[in-house]
């Protein structure tokens, strides 16, 4: 009788916990391709965002001090570069075959496929990173630019968002090279960046603990 009711409880164990593991594999396949791109959308804009009011507070911070305005790279470059990046990686990621059902159904008698959406994340964070690569060279290297902190958003982010472990590889060493690049470019003692870089570094975990939270389990 103890042995019957010993073995019922064990099946009983085992059961649940096989439940456990389909309900937890569940939760993670919700995150669809459609989801993952959005996600991507929204994050290529709150970067842009950062990087203009990043910009923006830095070139206020350095006029305040007229001898050292005339010693900091122009803002100018920057923005054409942030605007030219923001247009084309958008772009790409409208284009994907799990955004575009959003928007083909509006165009009569257009077929159109779109792009894989997996290689379009790729590209799209492959080009964020170099951009941020030149964006940290361009304003002092990694021990005084503003812009430091955003390196290290890219990987955390194709982390929440499931991407293969290649991927994620791929991006941390693509970071890691470019920061330690960005280490031995002369340092520029006479501008001064405490603002923006502590505008860049707070927005940068608020994006990457926003993304965390929402795609959670």
């Amino acid at each position: 009788m103890c042995a019957a009711y010993q073995s019922g409880r064990c099946f009983e164990g085992v059961v649940l916990s096989r439940i456990g593991e389909s309900s937890k594999g569940a939760s993670l396949s919700r995150i669809s391709p459609g989801n993952i791109i959005a996600a991507a959308f929204l994050a290529q804009i709150a970067v842009t965002l950062i990087v203009s009011l990043g910009t923006a507070l830095r070139q206020a911070e350095n006029r305040i001090w007229t001898s050292r305005a005339s010693q900091v790279n122009e803002n100018g470059p920057i923005y054409k570069f942030l605007a030219i990046a923001a247009v084309i990686t958008l772009l790409l990621l409208s284009l994907t075959d799990a955004f575009s059902p959003l928007w083909v159904p509006t165009m009569r008698d257009f077929q159109y496929g779109g792009i894989p959406w997996g290689s379009a994340i790729l590209w799209v964070w492959i080009s964020d990173i170099l951009l941020i690569g030149w964006l940290v060279g361009y304003t002092g290297g990694s021990r005084t630019s503003p812009f430091t902190p955003l390196f290290f958003v890219f990987p955390t982010i194709a982390l929440f968002l499931h991407e293969p472990g290649w991927r994620i590889f791929l991006y941390a060493a693509l970071v890691v090279n470019l920061f330690t690049f960005c280490l031995f470019i002369p340092v520029n003692e006479d501008q001064q960046n405490k603002s923006s870089f502590w505008l860049v570094s707070a927005a940068s975990f608020a994006l990457t603990t926003a993304t965390g939270f929402f795609t959670r389990p």
